[in-house]
């Protein structure tokens, strides 16, 4: 077609990168890039998690540049195969036998990725025998360390990401590990969304060469301030109730300052955080997961938002907070080490200077003003790093050139 000519003309593979960019900005209808997407996700909604809130966001995102977009993924019910506006989703149910699983799965990517690019966000085993079996080319988004992830999960080790990678691993952690490697090292780019992870990433045997550092992103269309609304919760967090995420300590630094906190979220450590508030008797709502369109009004009534995360790629939650100009709290030796400017545009915890969450809670309290200088910078540096539309326009590029 013509924008493929015009690249083919001048021999470079950026002009029909910004030709594409171009077209699509503009909406030439006689320059239809004929590009195909197949995204590879363990989950994806209504099931929550950051790899389901990027598999949908982008697989919709990219439908609307893309000739065809279809997404293959997990269900706890039945296989099927439903639309989603021009999306097309795959879903194949887990109560399959693991290896006949393993092997549907990879025959139906391989058959949905026909003339496509793929982006594997998860089931990256079953990409890598994808590979093995059809010689079929991809790339790998990784969220994080699904071995350590599932280690912890299960209550097999209480170690934290950092030290677990220097742990002695059983039998069947080193198989899996083996096997996430050859699926990584087999991708032809490996997309990581924070420095940490590719640290980690390296640690594992990926070649440095591969690996291509893009952040997780947010709409700022979707995620921006709203002046003048009730700021009637003191300090909210959001976040999958899984053990690393710390919220114990949120809770009973909340409890000791006198301060409220509203929890969005759900998973297995709620019921244990529920005893522990009303133990230290802790103002706490938990309100359980909420629809997205509705987050931008909790955050526009937030004073303070709190990740306590041992371990975060680059939290969405903390990013869409940051643009609705909630001041931000997090972790040092995180993601969020790539999002928090301490001292400038937020705080971060368990750093050289040993804030807790309690003491960077009160160091806000009684620093209003400072507070209020770090809102401005923390939206302009969303905008700057982590704006969707041009690192969505980065992954795109490298899973369909």
């Amino acid at each position: 077609n013509n924008a493929e000519s015009v690249a083919r003309f001048f021999s470079v593979k950026s002009t029909y990168a910004r030709w594409d960019h171009i077209v699509r900005k503009n909406n030439y209808p006689f320059c239809v890039l004929k590009r195909n997407l197949c995204v590879v996700s363990g989950i994806y909604p209504p099931e929550s998690g950051g790899p389901a809130k990027f598999s949908a966001t982008f697989s919709q995102w990219a439908s609307q540049r893309l000739t065809y977009t279809s997404v293959v993924t997990l269900t706890d019910g039945e296989d099927s195969l439903s639309k989603d506006k021009k999306v097309v989703i795959r879903k194949i149910s887990r109560a399959r036998n693991l290896l006949v699983r393993y092997l549907i799965t990879a025959t139906t990517v391989f058959k949905a990725s026909k003339g496509a690019g793929i982006l594997a966000n998860g089931m990256f085993i079953e990409v890598g025998l994808m590979h093995l079996l059809f010689r079929k080319k991809y790339v790998v988004k990784i969220p994080g360390d699904i071995v350590w992830e599932r280690a912890r999960n299960t209550g097999k080790t209480k170690l934290e990401i950092d030290e677990f990678q220097k742990s002695k691993l059983p039998l069947k952690y080193k198989l899996f590990r083996t096997a996430f490697t050859f699926s990584l090292n087999s991708a032809k780019e490996v997309i990581v969304p924070s420095s940490h992870l590719r640290d980690l990433a390296i640690s594992w045997g990926i070649k440095a060469n591969k690996i291509q550092l893009v952040f997780n992103s947010i709409s700022l269309e979707n995620f921006s301030y709203v002046g003048g609304a009730s700021k009637n919760i003191d300090v909210l967090t959001v976040s999958r109730l899984v053990s690393w995420k710390g919220l114990d300590e949120v809770i009973l630094a909340c409890g000791k300052l006198n301060l409220n906190l509203t929890v969005v979220g759900d998973g297995p450590e709620r019921s244990n955080l529920e005893n522990l508030a009303l133990k230290c008797g802790a103002r706490v709502n938990f309100v359980g997961d909420i629809a997205q369109h509705l987050l931008p009004s909790i955050y526009s009534q937030s004073k303070y938002f709190v990740l306590n995360s041992t371990f975060e790629a680059t939290s969405y939650a903390l990013l869409e907070a940051r643009a609705c100009g909630v001041f931000s709290i997090a972790n040092s030796h995180t993601g969020s080490e790539d999002v928090i400017q301490h001292r400038i545009d937020g705080l971060l915890c368990k750093g050289t200077d040993g804030f807790t969450v309690e003491s960077a809670l009160k160091f806000a309290i009684d620093n209003p003003d400072f507070v209020k200088s770090s809102l401005p910078r923390a939206r302009i540096r969303t905008e700057q790093l982590f704006n969707m539309e041009i690192n969505f326009q980065k992954i795109l590029e490298l899973t369909t050139s």
